[in-house]
């Protein structure tokens, strides 16, 4: 599919920009006197996310697995709000391979005036909302969702980047009560593919795959043997947990797919170290479990001790996820 028509990102940006500087209702635009004196404070944050039902399947916080043919719904947020406020924002995003099934708003108490959401069966989305039809509009420090786009991964896979872009033919912005545009934190991504750097606000990297055929957590270990009954092979285990299978090293210096005596029951006991001090190295090192199984391990906590550390690698001795 192509991207949003040209004409359709001028017709909603006319709206917004009618709603903020203009106004639809009697009032007219609004002027130099009714500047607010509180500064501006930022900049602001924004995130790309996916839904409660998906966002299970992230590894972080910005790189999800979603099972090819599956729907499933990317969240546009504000997570960081200028501490002056705001009183309406735009958000232009961009997701080169993927089709939006529906685009809308997702605070309308907060924003209730809409204007109506654009690229539903393109690969690109366009919203924007204000908290007022008249000048002063009401300001709010919100921080949480703003958009919801349906979207699908197609049934041959693949890996996605969904992107809310801030440079373009139109751009994310949030609008201060003196109608300013807020500076965005902004990283540079090819969002639309074309080679080109684009200021971007937020990224979101999809990737459609098999989650029970790939190493989501990068322990060594796939999902399928993650999910299984046999801890020996890998199983009883969190896919989502980097840290639940003790392969800390082997013969190239890096995890090599088996708990084994040399490399790495010896290895974490070198490393011994209740205070954190030498010869301590975080590669060895792992937190208290979780359960319910022992080596349902968890992050490193600066220790390498017995209980935890030593008697964690020794009871996994001989899983093998090869």
């Amino acid at each position: 599919m192509g991207s949003m028509t040209e004409t359709g990102k001028l017709v909603a940006l006319t709206i917004v920009l009618l709603l903020v500087s203009f106004s639809l209702f009697p009032g007219g635009p609004l002027s130099t006197d009714v500047r607010a004196d509180t500064p501006q404070s930022g900049p602001v944050e924004m995130s790309l996310s996916l839904a409660a039902a998906a966002s299970l399947n992230c590894l972080s916080l910005s790189s999800c697995f979603v099972d090819p043919g599956t729907p499933f719904t990317a969240v546009a947020s504000i997570t960081s709000a200028p501490a002056g406020g705001y009183i309406a924002y735009q958000i232009d995003g961009v997701h080169p391979g993927l089709v939006s099934k529906a685009v809308r708003h997702a605070a309308p108490g907060v924003f209730p005036i809409e204007a109506p959401t654009q690229g539903v069966g393109t690969n690109a989305f366009l919203a924007a909302a204000l908290t007022g039809s008249q000048p002063p509009q009401p300001v709010v420090t919100y921080e949480g969702p703003l958009v919801e786009v349906d979207l699908n991964c197609p049934s041959a896979g693949g890996v996605f980047t969904l992107s809310m872009r801030v440079e373009g033919t139109v751009g994310t912005v949030v609008v201060d009560q003196n109608n300013d545009p807020v500076a965005i934190t902004t990283t540079a991504l090819d969002a639309d593919g074309d080679t080109l750097a684009d200021k971007v606000a937020a990224a979101l990297t999809v990737n459609c795959v098999d989650r029970l055929a790939v190493d989501i957590d990068g322990d060594g270990c796939v999902g399928a043997r993650e999910l299984g009954s046999d801890p020996t092979r890998g199983g009883l285990r969190d896919p989502k947990n980097p840290w639940d299978f003790y392969d800390v090293a082997g013969m190239a210096g890096g995890p090599d797919g088996i708990i084994d005596l040399l490399f790495d029951i010896l290895g974490v006991i070198q490393h011994y170290s209740p205070g954190g001090g030498p010869p301590y190295d975080v590669q060895f090192d792992r937190g208290p479990s979780t359960g319910p199984n022992f080596w349902n391990m968890t992050a490193p906590d600066g220790v390498i001790d017995l209980l935890t550390d030593i008697v964690g690698v020794i009871t996994q001795f001989g899983h093998d996820c090869r």
